[in-house]
């Protein structure tokens, strides 16, 4: 009876269990693979014409499309001149070519404006407010005169002791006057003196594949590098003065080269004198050209034979 009223419990809670599961399924939104689901609309969204609160493509599409005639209209409103064809209407090609157009004048009209010569209004705007005493005709405007005597004045100001002592330290020509001191004016005529130069030096011209022109001179190793060269290398002292020259480095190097490649390559001294000539050198790297393409071939057949392979078994 106990084993009854056991059963009887465990097939209850079972179907119970049963019971919470598929009412969970049920709830669970079901997963939709492939379809994108429409974008939510924001509450009062322009976009959304139908108020279904979601924006369709076709909403969406109609929307920008109504918003580009707006800025379109009210370009032709501010830019009159960028509707080359007088339509009445902007197109694309004119909106594009019109902001290029401008883009364009705007670089030009930056390069040609000088700060001092020809300030624009609202570089204007900020001297008089931060230099008031600088409109001496009280017109609220600066002429040539003004600008140029506020310029002088300006370049005649003091640089910070620290930086004068800092730039003077690196560059004591800086100072024209020979007073100890740094005006702007002064460091300004040096920057101009110092591009000037630059843009007169002559380019040297060297072709990356043949290295510098003929009859320029080589730097070669430096004597602390000789020195240690020496100290790796004591057989490269050819005359055993104790002191190793650039020439007896190159010999050397040289010499130690051949003896390497005649170690690889015995076969390549045809005469038998143990060095290595000027034709069996050519005739060497011939060689050795040649294998290394054959080297390459044979392994491209490889990866091709490889891939084949592959394919088949799929």
């Amino acid at each position: 009876m106990k084993k009854l009223v056991k059963n009887l419990v465990l097939v209850s809670l079972m179907l119970v269990f049963a019971a919470v599961a598929v009412a969970d399924d049920k709830k669970a939104p079901k997963k939709t693979r492939g379809k994108r689901p429409a974008a939510k609309a924001r509450k009062n969204n322009p976009a959304d014409t139908d108020k279904d609160g979601k924006v369709s493509k076709e909403e969406r599409a109609a929307y920008r499309k109504v918003m580009a005639e707006k800025t379109a209209a009210k370009m032709l409103k501010d830019h009159p001149k960028a509707d080359t064809n007088k339509d009445g209407k902007l197109s694309r090609e004119e909106i594009a070519a019109f902001r290029k157009a401008s883009a364009k004048k705007r670089t030009t009209d930056v390069k040609k404006r000088n700060p001092w010569t020809n300030p624009s209004p609202e570089m204007v705007k900020r001297i008089l407010e931060r230099h008031p005493e600088a409109d001496k005709n009280k017109d609220g405007k600066l002429d040539k005169g003004e600008m140029e005597a506020l310029r002088k004045k300006y370049m005649n100001r003091p640089m910070p002791a620290e930086v004068a002592k800092k730039m003077l330290a690196e560059n004591p020509k800086m100072d024209a006057n020979k007073d100890g001191k740094l005006t702007r004016g002064e460091v300004h005529k040096w920057n101009q003196a110092k591009n000037k130069t630059k843009a007169k030096a002559p380019v040297k011209k060297t072709d990356k594949k043949k290295g510098p022109k003929k009859g320029a001179k080589k730097k070669g190793p430096s004597e602390e590098q000789l020195a240690k060269m020496l100290k790796r290398m004591p057989k490269a002292d050819a005359n055993k003065d104790g002191k190793l020259t650039a020439e007896e480095a190159m010999a050397f190097r040289k010499t130690q080269g051949t003896a390497r490649l005649l170690k690889k390559h015995p076969e390549a001294d045809k005469n038998k004198d143990g060095k290595l000539s000027a034709d069996e050198m050519k005739e060497l790297k011939k060689t050795i050209r040649n294998a290394q393409k054959a080297k390459r071939d044979k392994d491209k057949k490889a990866k091709g034979s490889r891939k084949g392979k592959g394919k088949k078994k799929k």
